[in-house]
């Protein structure tokens, strides 16, 4: 075998089985003792894999090997199976976080901690986000003395892995750098994905901005000229699925070290809904809520509220509708137009109906003095969503229903309850989730 004129022998330590398909090997420099530990998914030359010495990011590491010196003795102190390889990735993670400081650490040539295995069906793991969120926080990605154009970033391919861009955040923000004098210096990198465009509904290879979209517009809007950026090469990326992939891209803007933003229960159900296309997950499974929890830090409350919206957007898309979601101040306008001198008008939501209410507007209008003892009303009912909605109507009609139950009640007195049902889905125009920057 061949070897480069830096490297002086190749040891191998361990027995060397006939099936193994990947190995990990360490480079030591005899002179300094520092050394580099790597894996790599492939045979040794002599066994069919192709020659390999390093995939190191450190320059420094690579001219040495590149050079004429020898000064590297190169070990090779594990082989596995190709389907043991994350066995591997775990156990180089779990060697050099042995490692403190390891970007600047003078004992090793590594500058990172290495990639920890995937989760469950290749779905993103704590270890996995853990690894990911310190590399991106590291710096490792970021060249410095680099910085890029923000009208150029501004043009670039974009992601928004929440469930809607919030303005008035990017307002905030804009206001804050205004008091600072537009400095930066504080500002997370611009996060972008290098050459996995296709997954985001881009074109093949290209460059995708998935962070700190909302800093983005906030300094583009302060009219800031240039921005560090924090670019995740490509080779971390590949062989990711599409889901794996905007996990990533969510886990980093479950939310921001500028100003509070926090992550909803609507940024999780859009996340549930990428798992569900993506792998056929449940949205109530024990996986799309471990999902939840590691990439958004949901819980109680939120979590219920992201799965039963997700299952909601689940089933009118793939009809080409989006649900109707209604807030307090339409429903509030929709009910005032409503009620007049004969009529009671009231809003209610299917999934939390209350026959009591009814009872009681009836009751209190009869006998307060600024009661006007109508006899009849409209209930608007509004699905928040399908789960409710099903529920709803199996409860509210038959012999024993909702509607027989109140009617027990309110007929003997004279009174009459309408019942109209908001609609709950509309045409979805705009069934995408790629919402490009404003400039």
């Amino acid at each position: 075998m061949i070897l480069p004129p830096s490297i002086i022998e190749r040891k191998i330590l361990v027995p060397k089985p006939d099936n193994y398909g990947c190995y990990m090997y360490r480079h030591t420099n005899v002179i300094t003792g520092v050394w580099y530990l790597g894996i790599k998914k492939d045979k040794l030359p002599e066994d069919g894999g192709d020659p390999y010495w390093t995939s190191s990011k450190n320059n420094e590491f690579h001219k040495l090997i590149q050079g004429n010196e020898p000064i590297f003795i190169l070990e090779i102190i594990d082989f596995r199976k190709i389907s043991d390889y994350n066995y591997l990735q775990l156990k180089e993670y779990k060697m050099l976080h042995q490692i403190p400081n390891i970007k600047t650490n003078p004992d090793t040539y590594n500058l990172s901690y290495g990639i920890p295995p995937l989760g469950k069906d290749s779905l993103p793991s704590e270890k996995y986000l853990d690894w990911f969120a310190k590399q991106v926080k590291s710096g490792i990605w970021v060249d410095e003395d680099n910085p890029e154009s923000v009208k150029a970033l501004m043009d670039m391919f974009t992601y928004q892995p929440r469930a809607e861009d919030n303005t008035y955040f990017v307002n905030e923000l804009a206001a804050e750098l205004n008091i600072i004098g537009n400095n930066i210096a504080k500002m997370k990198p611009i996060l972008i994905f290098e050459g996995v465009g296709e997954m985001f509904g881009h074109p093949i290879r290209s460059d995708v901005v998935v962070g700190t979209r909302h800093g983005l517009r906030a300094i583009n809007k302060q009219k800031v000229l240039e921005s560090r950026v924090c670019r995740v090469p490509y080779e971390i990326l590949k062989d990711k699925s599409e889901y794996f992939l905007r996990a990533l891209a969510s886990h980093d803007n479950k939310n921001s070290d500028e100003l509070v933003n926090k992550a909803t229960w609507k940024d999780g159900s859009k996340l549930l809904v990428d798992l569900h296309d993506a792998s056929g997950v449940d949205p109530k499974s024990d996986i799309a809520r471990d999902q939840l929890k590691m990439v958004y830090n949901l819980k109680g409350y939120s979590i219920s509220k992201a799965v039963g919206k997700a299952i909601t957007d689940i089933k009118t898309g793939k009809k080409g509708k989006k649900w109707r979601d209604y807030f307090k101040p339409e429903l509030t306008t929709m009910t005032k137009n409503a009620d007049n001198e004969s009529r009671i008008a009231m809003y209610m939501s299917s999934g939390k109906y209350d026959s009591k209410r009814i009872q009681n507007a009836f009751y209190y209008d009869q006998v307060s003095e600024t009661g006007q003892k109508r006899t009849e009303m409209l209930v608007n009912i509004y699905h928040p969503d399908a789960d409710a909605k099903d529920k709803f109507e199996i409860q509210f009609g038959g012999a024993t229903g909702f509607k027989k139950e109140l009617e027990f009640w309110t007929k003997p007195h004279g009174f009459k309850v309408d019942f109209k049902f908001l609609d709950h889905e509309i045409d979805d125009t705009e069934n995408n989730y790629i919402d490009d920057d404003e400039t």
